[in-house]
């Protein structure tokens, strides 16, 4: 496309913007942004494409107009390919990191159950410790209301604390 006008020759021409595309040559603009759940790089010709872009894949989503595909954010999961945004909050007792494509990921790396020791409101992108004065010995909780107060006789100096 070339957007100044008074050019005579087809050099003068640019490829198409990222997260654009153009259906043919000498446009004065683009003709317009790609499609949701995809994503186009310099030079696309079409909403959809596979040549200069993609579809966007699980753990990650493509708003319309997308240059290059977003990571799930944190706290969310991006459940399968082609999403314009994220499919929604992690479950509680979990946490999404980024690129979960699960509400409930038990990978590690995406995210996991709640460890000891913490819990997970919805939509939690990190476990939440336990304050000072309560322990949590065992997993999956959702709610401060889970920690338990620390044992007669013993300290809890610190919060996130397994055991008392």
């Amino acid at each position: 496309f070339n957007n100044r006008t008074g050019s005579r020759n087809l050099s003068a021409c640019v490829d198409c913007t990222p997260g654009e595309y153009c259906e043919a040559s000498g446009l004065p603009t683009p003709t317009g942004k790609c499609s949701a759940g995809w994503f186009c790089t310099l030079g696309s010709s079409r909403p959809q494409t596979l040549t200069h872009g993609g579809e966007c894949q699980a753990g990650e989503y493509c708003p319309e107009g997308s240059y290059s595909p977003i990571p799930c954010d944190a706290g969310y999961y991006c459940h399968r390919s082609g999403l314009g945004n994220v499919t929604g909050p992690c479950d509680a007792g979990y946490y999404c990191e980024n690129r979960a494509s699960s509400p409930r990921p038990i990978d590690g790396s995406t995210g996991d159950e709640c460890p000891r020791g913490n819990y997970c409101l919805i939509g939690s992108g990190l476990p939440t410790p336990c304050a000072e004065g309560f322990y949590l010995n065992s997993t999956g909780h959702d709610s401060a209301g889970d920690c338990l107060p620390c044992k007669r006789g013993r300290y809890c100096d610190r919060p996130g604390l397994e055991v008392p």
